[in-house]
């Protein structure tokens, strides 16, 4: 992960699709995708440690 924040870390947001952005861990998400969606999915897998 720290590369990856290394390669993205001057990411800004263009103000249409990305309004804004940020860097979180497992403890400190924001609000997230509802149950169903992809990215909820996605996230799931994560916080559980499953990728």
């Amino acid at each position: 992960m720290k590369n990856l924040r290394k390669t993205f870390r001057d990411m800004t947001p263009d103000g249409e699709e990305v309004i804004e952005s940020g860097w979180f861990d497992r403890e400190h998400l924001p609000e997230i995708p509802r149950h169903g969606s992809i990215a909820r999915a996605m996230l799931d897998a994560w916080t559980k440690g499953e990728c």
